[in-house]
């Protein structure tokens, strides 16, 4: 089943602080480090998001493998601060803790977003305690339009 949306969803994604050359550190053996903010801006009417697909690439150097990643989940910036609070916002859906040709792929949940405003989820990540080599960095990225399943509150048509 495929589905037209008559309405808009913007999605823009950001990275937390980064360092020299655009990037930032994430130590070994981290829990809950937020690496990636997804802002949703929905035009015209509310969108149920029901799946995101994010792509782990290599940065420049040598990459992760998923021997170095614990677990990655999605968190809804509940209190609307823009800033992860662990005790605070929300997880979507399931941990992702392996991946499938280097994609993570949410699905089983349901995230609304509002004409009001900005709506923001985090992608919060463990590590492990494999030792980093110093060269090893890595990229998140929404690949394609298709990564992201949306329906709309009122106008969802089936083609």
């Amino acid at each position: 089943m495929r589905y037209l949306y008559f309405q808009a969803l913007k999605a823009t994604a950001s990275k937390k602080n980064a360092g020299t050359g655009g990037f930032y550190e994430i130590p070994s053996n981290e829990a809950n480090a937020a690496v990636m903010r997804i802002n949703f801006t929905s035009t015209g009417e509310g969108m149920n998001i029901s799946v995101i697909k994010l792509v782990r690439g290599n940065g420049t150097g040598r990459a992760p493998t998923d021997a170095y990643i614990i677990n990655v989940r999605l968190y809804n910036d509940t209190n609307g601060n823009g800033q992860f609070d662990s005790s605070s916002d929300t997880q979507i859906g399931s941990a992702i803790t392996t991946t499938a040709a280097e994609k993570y792929e949410f699905t089983g949940f349901q995230f609304n977003t509002t004409t009001s405003g900005v709506n923001s989820l985090f992608v919060v990540m463990n590590t492990s305690d494999a030792e980093w080599n110093p060269q090893m960095t890595f990229n998140l990225s929404i690949a394609s339009t298709n990564d992201i399943n949306t329906l709309g509150e009122v106008t969802v048509a089936i083609l």
